[in-house]
């Protein structure tokens, strides 16, 4: 089985939000952050709950940053606001032959600018996988 933010990046690839680790556009990265292309959706895993052993269902959680060109805030939060609603959206829906459900802990919050004036946003998110 593949970590949830590998899962979830497919997922989002699928769905054009993205491309796996893109030069250009919007690059989707799993675990590390690179410093370009400015346009980014880093994944992280983020450990989760305690799974339901009798019925093999995992309840982990991951977290979704995004990242844009510097000035282009409005642009950015546009991109996780998208992100957000597509996954909420995305109810049972199958990669890996693992199916996914998700819930958003609080909001997609602004987080900062990084040291090259680019702003970050983040979402937190609880998943069901079977």
């Amino acid at each position: 089985m593949n970590s949830p933010a590998a899962d979830v990046m497919q997922i989002l690839a699928d769905a054009g939000i993205g491309a796996p680790a893109a030069e250009t556009g919007w690059g989707i990265f799993i675990s590390r952050e690179p410093a370009a292309p400015s346009t980014a959706i880093t994944l992280y895993d983020t450990g989760g709950y305690e799974p339901l052993y009798s019925t093999y269902i995992e309840h982990p959680t991951i977290q979704v940053r995004v990242r844009g060109d510097p000035g282009r805030y409005p642009q950015t939060y546009a991109k996780i606001q998208e992100i957000k609603t597509f996954l909420l959206g995305s109810d049972g829906v199958t990669v890996n032959d693992t199916t996914y459900s998700f819930w958003l802990q609080g909001d997609a919050s602004f987080l900062l600018y990084d040291e090259n004036s680019r702003p970050i946003f983040v979402a937190n998110f609880r998943l069901m996988r079977r």
